[in-house]
């Protein structure tokens, strides 16, 4: 792979001023900079972003860490995480623990190697806690310590809305299927309402 140094003996330049095209700093000639940007094409060059964020001492780079990458829920929030961070000028590195407490221990170990801005944690592991000291974390829907910041739905809402939607449809017997940590609250909703509504 080339590197900045092969650019800028293509471009017959100095290392530093190949940086300053790159990093868009101090004053340089147009002609220069597309010299520089020639020697980038021409070589296939693209700078290694854990190495410029090592010298800013800032990344652009979110590590967000889902229990499986084939759960709808998880695609749908994978999806509206990239398009917030994209408008911010971040990318997200997507980690697919697969319910797997040693995997998701090996991510979090990986993107603290990378140097990333913080973590976006979806899985229920709470034995992640010790290993996410002095790293911003927020748990998404899981809620793993009383220092980690989580946004959590407001499940047993959304089963009394659930309740409530067939109720106002006509329907007199009603079914809840369910599964996962949270539905317990779901259930409780959904249930107080019917019970509510003699159903």
């Amino acid at each position: 792979m080339p590197t900045i140094k092969d650019v800028a003996l293509k471009a017959g330049v100095t290392v530093t001023t190949v940086s300053r095209v790159m990093n868009n700093r101090g004053y340089l000639s147009e002609k220069t900079k597309e010299k520089v940007r020639q020697a980038m094409q021409e070589l296939d060059y693209h700078p290694s972003e854990v190495a410029r964020s090592l010298a800013q001492k800032q990344t652009t780079l979110l590590g967000v860490i889902v229990p499986s990458l084939l759960h709808p829920y998880y695609s749908e929030v994978i999806n509206a995480l990239e398009y917030h961070a994209s408008i911010l000028g971040l990318k997200l590195l997507v980690c697919n623990a697969q319910r797997n407490a040693q995997k998701e221990a090996e991510y979090i170990d990986m993107l603290k190697a990378n140097k990333v801005a913080g973590i976006i944690l979806c899985t229920q592991s709470r034995n992640a806690v010790s290993s996410l000291v002095n790293l911003p974390v927020v748990t998404l829907e899981r809620s793993i310590s009383p220092s980690v910041p989580a946004v959590l739905c407001d499940n047993g809402m959304g089963g009394r809305l659930a309740a409530e939607h067939l109720l106002s449809q006509g329907c007199k017997h009603l079914v809840m299927i369910n599964g996962g940590r949270s539905s317990e609250e779901r259930v409780q909703g959904f249930t107080q309402r019917c019970e509510e509504a003699s159903v």
